[in-house]
């Protein structure tokens, strides 16, 4: 086990004596990757919505070296562009190769995630890792052509080199903090240039971070040099990488699609729909936007007073429906209508589904718990007058995502799939915040 920690520096705080039998882990892993991979080839799935715009638009991206000004408007380029990129690779646009890249990466970040802090009680490591395994919020997408998981990839990717940054630990043996810290910019930047969320994300947790530093004052990072500015050189650096990659497919400087979130923001404050996607909203805007070509400013400037209009008309409608809201967008259950709608069975001997729709509510039970413990947790570190390393970064990135859940629920568009990060979050912590509950004043770091 020490040569293995040798060889593998990057997960050396994690693989020790006191941990489970790595070759044990490797066997549930494989298990893991056998039984995603028959999922989607045993399942038929049809691409459909916003799938299989991200297919279409990989095509003609392929094709042209262009994408479409409508598709650009609404959604981020990061997906398709990547997509037409493996296409390329492989010489064929057959969807599977896509779908066989989705249980890679998302196999990948349930690794990162198990190596990513230590716990005193290996069982509760493994509660978040098979949690994880089962989580409806990705199963239910896997076959489809989702950006959800190319966005999971590097989202999990910076937040892993985040804590060994906040670790003060030299990751790779010979990678200079100064590397490290573009490296978690770089990462956080392709993340953001596939679904325009890491800048939330980082903004939020620099919101908690400023609290723990600033406001608090209580005692931070013991063996770390990390500081506010290196936090600020991080978020700047971030949004160079996401703007110019953003300019590199469209021809302007950006950070996320030109709608800038208003779309969101005007589906969202649709009362009769409840926040939810209306094919109305969208035939009314296509007759705006068609005769000026999807031109981005001219449309974000009738969009802009309309939204205003929506918003000041329905903000009360949004509170009183605020409850139904969360349900729909946190209950990770919902986005098994993918799965079950979209998807054909290998037979139809009832079993199949059943079998199914147990996971999926284990799983949902997982992540409700999830969001119980992991406030409770959080409401703890706030009392507590030092915060060790990862407590540190489990209070920022919970900050962070709870304060999104806030705003999500009560202005944006609300579709259950739009959580599935937030839910990844949440199970990725969930261990820390269960040895809480056993340990109140842990020793152990």
């Amino acid at each position: 086990m020490k040569n293995l920690k040798f060889k593998f520096p990057l997960f050396r705080t994690s693989i020790s004596s006191q941990s489970p039998s790595f070759i044990i882990f490797l066997l549930f892993i494989t298990f893991v990757f056998a039984t995603y991979y028959c999922l989607i080839t045993l399942w038929n799935y049809t691409q459909i919505s916003d799938f299989k715009n991200y297919y279409e638009e990989s095509i003609l991206f392929l094709e042209t070296g262009k994408m479409s000004p409508q598709f650009l408007f609404f959604q981020a380029p990061g997906h398709p562009f990547l997509i037409s990129k493996i296409f390329n690779i492989f010489d064929s646009i057959n969807p599977a190769i896509i779908q066989f890249l989705n249980i890679c990466q998302y196999l990948t970040a349930i690794i990162l995630t198990h190596f990513s802090f230590k716990t005193q009680f290996s069982w509760i490591k493994y509660v978040g890792t098979f949690s994880l395994s089962i989580c409806v919020s990705y199963l239910s997408l896997m076959g489809f052509l989702a950006a959800e998981f190319n966005f999971l990839f590097f989202f999990v990717i910076g937040n892993f080199l985040l804590i060994r940054y906040l670790q003060n630990e030299n990751t790779f043996g010979i990678l200079p903090r100064t590397l490290l810290i573009l490296a978690i910019a770089f990462t956080f930047g392709l993340a953001q240039f596939v679904r325009p969320l890491s800048f939330y994300y980082l903004l939020f947790f620099g919101f908690g971070l400023f609290y723990l530093k600033v406001i608090s004052k209580k005692t931070l990072i013991h063996s770390s040099k990390a500081t506010l500015m290196q936090y600020g050189l991080v978020f700047s650096l971030f949004l160079f990488v996401a703007m110019n990659l953003y300019r590199n497919i469209s021809g302007k400087w950006a950070y996320q699609p030109p709608q800038n979130g208003i779309w969101s923001i005007y589906v969202g404050f649709n009362a009769k729909a409840k926040g939810s996607y209306n094919a109305e909203d969208i035939t009314q805007f296509k007759k705006i936007a068609e005769p000026l070509h999807w031109n981005g400013e001219a449309l974000r400037a009738i969009l802009k007073p309309i939204t205003i209009e929506r918003v000041k008309a329905n903000w009360q409608a949004n509170i009183r429906q605020s409850l139904q809201r969360a349900i729909r967008l946190l209950v990770p259950y919902f986005t098994s209508y993918w799965f079950f709608a979209k998807g054909i069975p290998p037979s139809k001997n009832p079993i199949w589904i059943l079998w199914m729709k147990a996971v999926f509510l284990l799983s949902t039970f997982t992540v409700l718990i999830s969001y119980l413990s992991n406030g409770i947790y959080l409401f703890k570190l706030f009392r507590k007058k030092h915060l060790n390393t990862i407590e540190t970064f489990a209070f920022c990135s919970l900050i962070s995502t709870f304060l999104y859940i806030l705003i999500h629920v009560f202005c944006l568009e609300i579709q259950p799939r739009y959580a599935a990060h937030l839910v990844f979050i949440n199970l990725w912590i969930l261990p820390l915040s269960l040895e809480n509950f056993i340990q109140p004043n842990p020793k152990f770091q």
